[in-house]
């Protein structure tokens, strides 16, 4: 991919792009937020609406960002708005479809990678844009870094002589692995990862070499997902071209992170590290070898400290808006998106980038045929959703794919009971509950009637669900708050016997010495700490409300630390992880912590349906008090074979410290700019 237009430029001439275009995104998933960044850095650009099949994620996006319009449909969306363009960021299975129909309309489309999963599907998108006369694009954004931009310079100017060797390592730590969603398309299928992530190392091949003459590809360090999917940690990949040999490894699983490019020439080698953003060029110098190599290492020191001063700099300019370069990768897109709209004119005949991308993808699915592994399709209705039993079951899981949840729904199944699950996406109930005979029902908490639905027969609700994306104080409020009063109002419409929630011992205010148990009160200054808990205890007391007043049948559950397989060991309520080897304490680390199983919370709440006269009741959920922080972490590192830099903090310090942060926030008028308090700190130290 050559010839990307100067990012810098297009800012500074308007009129390259012409007049304000208006931009549509189908997909409000986390890299929609990176795009409607991007989009601000860039004139004469427009986002109108925002479309997701996901009501609230559409909703969260457009009030981020000064959207009005939101769709749940992209056929409405088309529809509905006059637009010039649409970026597709849905999840690459469903690339295709949301293109063709938004190319039919007559609209130019930008694609996030990959372009589809099948050759035959990006040709087809092509010929459609030629067809129409739209410009169709897809965001290669790693191909935009300016070091990356700097090393095709100097290859092009011949500066590393002729190549002999390029290796591209990927080697990134992907958390879905230890706790999920397991229902994202990344983990429905062996080699989809390549497709999701591989796919930027495969674009710096093509782009590097072309299309290579032969691929040799090998997965291993094999693990079983709950969804019966096999993956594999670990990919060796060795292509040629020519003379010229290039390896790919990619590594998924927990470790030092690392995303580079290393090229060995004749005349030099050269090294992009994308995660600190430098660039290292090393060759001989006009002296005798000694000095030479001298030489070499105080040039190349200087090099990166330079380099790190103008990083630093960047980042903090950012900060009070005065630079749009403190992120890399946010640049990265930024400049993805001008080189798409530089492309774009009011009358113009259709045009594609998609050789390129088309290349990608073909090389992407053959790395997984050389290794032998399959890359999966569409999603397919998982055999549990179709299948419904006979007689209603007695209880409703709602949030059962979550942690606690998942570990609620083996503990009934261990005791005879097959419980009924409600899930938005059924494609992610785990394997082993779909062939257990869990009932697995398609349907939102927030809609009236997919609860009446859900409701049918049972006599026992357990809300074990949260807020997992909610940001904002709003967010909160609709996602938690909202959810859990529609579930209430749904329970006493149904007549269900119990409704069991599950809070959260943080809101309690522990910075006292004071022993808490389910006689303490909830913070009194609640609205001083942060919004989960205030989220929560704003859920108990409307859920207790209800109960005084209209007889709600309500018991209250507040788990406390919960650790146990299915979730990282890298708690945030032992301390406060910078990085998985650096944590800092809050506080000494002294006191023993209201540690407890994930497996014990499960058996706890689920021996409550057997039990009466509980209604209005809460408990607290935590073991015996046998581990302090600096214990756990001792434990733990004794257990990974790794030593952590363990940081006591006290609370005055974080305070602190959260405080300039919000005076920076302050400043520059971000949208989040809560103010810091003391007691929340202090309460988690």
């Amino acid at each position: 991919m050559t010839g990307i237009p100067d990012h810098d430029l297009l800012l500074s001439d308007p009129s390259m792009i012409g007049r304000p275009l208006h931009i549509g995104f189908v997909g409000a998933g986390y890299i929609a937020d990176w795009h409607a960044r991007a989009l601000r850095t860039l004139p004469s650009l427009d986002l109108l609406a925002v479309c997701d099949r996901d009501a609230s994620r559409a909703q969260g996006l457009s009030s981020r960002f000064a959207v009005d319009a939101t769709y749940t449909d992209l056929s409405s969306m088309l529809a509905g708005q006059r637009l010039d363009a649409v970026h597709v960021l849905l999840p690459p299975d469903q690339h295709f479809a949301a293109a063709l129909e938004s190319l039919d309309a007559g609209v130019h489309v930008l694609l996030e990678k990959p372009m589809c999963l099948l050759e035959e599907e990006c040709s087809v998108l092509e010929e459609r844009a030629r067809r129409n006369g739209c410009v169709l694009g897809v965001s290669h954004n790693f191909l935009h870094y300016p070091i990356y931009r700097q090393l095709k310079k100097d290859v092009a100017a011949g500066r590393l002589g002729r190549l002999d060797r390029i290796t591209i390592t990927w080697n990134k730590d992907l958390p879905q692995l230890r706790g999920g969603p397991f229902g994202s398309w990344m983990l429905q299928g062996s080699g989809n990862i390549i497709l999701e992530s591989g796919v930027h190392s495969v674009a710096h091949l093509v782009d590097l070499v072309g299309v290579p003459d032969s691929i040799e590809a090998r997965a291993d360090s094999p693990t079983e997902l709950p969804n019966g999917v096999r993956f594999f940690r670990r990919w060796f990949v060795r292509a040629s071209k020519g003379a010229l040999c290039v390896e790919l490894r990619f590594g998924f699983g927990p470790g030092f992170p690392e995303h580079s490019i290393e090229l060995r020439g004749s005349a030099g080698t050269a090294t992009v590290d994308f995660d600190n953003d430098v660039y290292t060029v090393r060759r001989h110098l006009r002296l005798e070898p000694d000095f030479d190599r001298y030489q070499r290492l105080v040039t190349e020191g200087r090099g990166l400290i330079r380099q790190a001063r103008r990083n630093l700099a960047r980042y903090c300019l950012s900060k009070f808006h005065l630079s749009d370069r403190g992120n890399p990768f946010a640049h990265s897109i930024s400049s993805s998106l001008a080189s798409f709209y530089s492309r774009l004119t009011i009358k113009g005949e259709g045009s594609s980038e998609g050789d390129f991308s088309r290349t990608v993808v073909r090389t992407c699915n053959a790395i997984c045929a050389a290794a032998g592994v399959e890359v999966s399709g569409r999603k397919q209705s998982p055999a549990g959703s179709q299948h419904r039993p006979a007689v209603s079951p007695a209880v409703l899981v709602l949030g059962g794919t979550g942690f606690i949840g998942a570990s609620l729904v083996r503990q009934l199944l261990r005791e005879g009971e097959a419980p009924r699950v409600l899930l938005r996406d059924v494609s992610k109930a785990p394997l082993a509950i779909r062939e257990a005979g869990v009932d697995v029902l398609s349907g939102d908490c927030r809609n009236a009637a997919d609860l009446e639905r859900a409701l049918e027969g049972v006599r026992f609700v357990y809300h074990v669900a949260r807020a997992a994306n909610a940001r904002t104080r709003s967010e909160y409020q609709q996602l938690d708050v909202e959810v859990t009063r529609n579930v209430a109002q749904a329970c006493l419409r149904a007549g269900v016997e119990m409704l069991y929630y599950t809070s959260t011992i943080d809101c309690y205010y522990s910075g006292s010495r004071t022993v808490i148990d389910e006689s303490t009160p909830i913070d009194p200054h609640i609205h001083r700490r942060n919004l989960y808990a205030q989220a929560k205890a704003a859920s108990e007391q409307m859920l207790l409300e209800m109960h005084r007043r209209e007889g709600l049948p309500v018991v209250i559950f507040r788990p406390g630390i919960v650790i146990g397989r299915g979730t990282s060991p890298f708690h945030w309520g032992t301390a406060f992880w910078a990085w998985e080897s650096i944590c800092r304490l809050w506080g000494e680390g002294r006191r023993k912590l209201p540690i407890v199983l994930v497996d014990d919370v499960a058996r706890a709440l689920a021996s409550a349906r057997k039990v009466s006269g509980l209604a209005g009741e809460s408990f607290n959920l935590v073991g015996d008090a046998c581990l302090t922080a600096c214990e756990y972490l001792e434990e733990l590192q004794k257990a990974l074979g790794t030593e952590f830099d363990v940081l006591p903090t006290p609370a005055w310090k974080l305070f602190l410290f959260d405080s300039f942060k919000w005076l920076v926030k302050l400043m520059v008028r971000h949208p989040e700019r809560r103010l810091p308090s003391y007691r929340d700190w202090k309460t988690r130290s």
